[in-house]
């Protein structure tokens, strides 16, 4: 079993619209939902942008969120947000 250390979640001004428009889910409930707190989280290799953490995990509301986050800084434990949805 792998860990993943998540400590702050960075996104675009544009993935922060997209995420909001089309899956209707905030940047606060993504920061929620995977900062400081147990998640279900897996690598995967995508062939065109790399490694990134696909990421399940419960907002304070209770809805569960899809995650998927590009590194920064892992042993900082700072990511990049790619989308967000729900689950």
């Amino acid at each position: 079993m792998r860990h993943f250390y998540i400590a702050v979640i960075t996104a675009s001004a544009a993935t922060e619209q997209k995420i909001n428009t089309k899956h209707e889910v905030t940047l606060q409930e993504v920061r929620e939902a995977a900062v400081l707190t147990e998640v279900d989280a897996r690598w995967e290799e995508d062939p065109d942008r790399g490694g990134r953490l696909l990421v399940v995990g419960t907002s304070y509301s209770g809805r569960v969120l899809n995650i998927v986050l590009y590194p920064v800084d892992v042993e900082d434990g700072t990511w990049e947000l790619a989308t967000a949805m729900p689950r």
